[in-house]
């Protein structure tokens, strides 16, 4: 009806209204953001989706949160004043356990998540390891290949507040197998929140996942195919149907990317400043129509007041000015949480050591490298990291300073994507052992496509230099 056209429904008259009412029959809705947050009520938003079925309209709310199962929700949705059944739930949680039932999975999950996923994957007879707490121990990178269970054929991630280092150390060591499967209930960066304190979301874990396991996961949430998929099930008319969401991101992409018509509410992820700015700029994908809140569509004027249980502003310290993300055996949600708060701040400074994805280790176990953890706190904070470390231009630069002739220093290094990148940068010679990360195998597929960069000699390991060097004289 509107297509695109970010039109504020507030503005509207009651005939633009009634038209817009006129114009679907069925009524999609995310949950965190647009009818509550955490376990506040949005005002009006029950009254808003209660009025939807009055008028006859189909019901689904369409949730990427994984930490529930479908009865759960249900629930929580009927205490807040909500009309909905089990029937109309569609999260994550049941979409993994969903999709595992239907291509004939019969091995064990590991689960980098919630219980929510558990008892949805329990229900249709998959079982599953690693809910809960994994804490470090001391001896923790003795971790065997006699430690992880040979039954895991696929790893699960959502959210999970009891991340650790060791379920990132887990995770991508069952990855190193090309038969394990890899799914992502979702890459929401964070939760809805007012203020200035960041609830990072799954969208975090995710992508500290693949870095260290050098894997792209199967997203089945909003705005990927798999949820488009599952809906056309039920014969949906996409031009009849209207998506609700608070997210331009995945709630409007999802209901593009179906031919639904969106409504977007200001009362979760998207502001009305960063929506301002992707219409100015002309950034898909755009809202139909919008509106403040949910309520507002029956003129309910009422401010959100949530009270929240978890951090507060008053939590952190006003005198933090930078966030520096090294390695951190000891990572964790009220870490991520903490960093990505800060990071609000444009004038807080975001530094990282280096990106390393994996630290070099024989054998199947994955070591995650610090790199995993600024990719995690670069998506749940919307920020890029300065990085100091190799290759980049800091580490140059300070080189430049001790007056080295380039062209005789000589560069050695493990791997090519960092060392002998540094070294090609600064114009050293380079040499590449492969007794660390990069192997034989990678080195020839990169030698193989011409991708750069490649090192000027190579070595099994430094060692070998001995023996090919003189001892007498330490000339070939």
């Amino acid at each position: 009806m509107f297509n695109q056209a970010v039109f504020n429904l507030h503005e509207a008259s009651k005939d633009q209204v009634q038209e817009f009412l006129n114009s679907f029959d069925t009524v999609l809705t995310d949950c965190d953001g647009v009818l509550w947050i955490d376990n506040n009520v949005l005002p009006g938003s029950a009254d808003a989706m209660n009025y939807f079925r009055e008028l006859g309209k189909k019901i689904f709310y369409v949730t990427n949160n994984s930490t529930k199962i479908r009865s759960e929700f249900a629930s929580k949705a009927q205490q807040m004043g909500f009309i909905a059944s089990q029937d109309e739930i569609l999260s994550t949680a049941y979409l993994a356990a969903h999709y595992l039932k239907g291509i004939g999975f019969t091995k064990k999950v590991y689960l980098l998540g919630s219980n929510g996923i558990g008892e949805e994957l329990k229900a249709v007879g998959i079982r599953h390891i690693g809910v809960g707490p994994d804490p470090v121990k001391p001896d923790y990178r003795a971790m065997k290949e006699s430690d992880l269970d040979p039954e895991v054929g696929a790893v699960i991630v959502g959210f999970d507040e009891h991340v650790s280092y060791p379920k990132f150390m887990k995770a991508a060591s069952y990855l190193a197998s090309k038969d394990c499967l890899f799914i992502a209930t979702n890459t929401d960066e964070r939760f809805p929140r007012p203020g200035s304190v960041i609830e990072p979301g799954c969208g975090t874990f995710v992508k500290a996942v693949e870095t260290c396991s050098g894997r792209q996961a199967l997203v089945l949430g909003k705005p990927n195919d798999y949820v488009k998929k599952y809906l056309e099930t039920y014969g949906l008319n996409p031009a009849r149907t209207l998506m609700i969401g608070d997210k331009c991101s995945t709630d409007i992409e999802f209901g593009v990317r179906c031919g639904f018509q969106t409504l977007l509410v200001l009362s979760g992820v998207t502001s009305s400043k960063e929506l301002e700015k992707l219409r100015r700029e002309n950034t898909p994908p755009l809202p139909d129509v919008v509106l403040p809140k949910l309520g507002d569509l029956l003129s309910i004027p009422d401010p959100v007041k949530p009270d929240y249980k978890a951090m507060n502003p008053s939590d952190l310290d006003p005198e933090v000015g930078a966030v520096v993300v090294g390695f951190d055996e000891h990572v964790s949600y009220p870490k991520f949480m903490k960093a990505a708060s800060y990071l609000a701040s444009e004038e807080c400074l975001f530094v990282a050591t280096n990106t390393d994805e994996r630290f070099p280790r024989g054998g199947s176990i994955v070591v995650p490298g610090t790199g995993t953890l600024v990719r995690a706190v670069e998506t749940c904070s919307d920020r890029k990291a300065f990085v100091v470390g190799k290759p980049h231009d800091y580490v140059r630069k300070y080189l430049e300073s001790c007056n080295l002739n380039p062209a005789r220093t000589l560069m050695i290094g493990d791997r090519c994507n960092t060392d002998i990148e540094l070294g090609v940068r600064c114009g050293f010679q380079t040499l590449l052992v492969l007794s660390g990360v990069t192997s034989n195998k990678d080195l020839e597929k990169l030698r193989s496509e011409r991708t750069p960069p490649l090192p000027d000699v190579v070595l099994p390991k430094l060692g070998d230099l001995l023996s090919i060097v003189s001892p007498t004289n330490g000339s070939l």
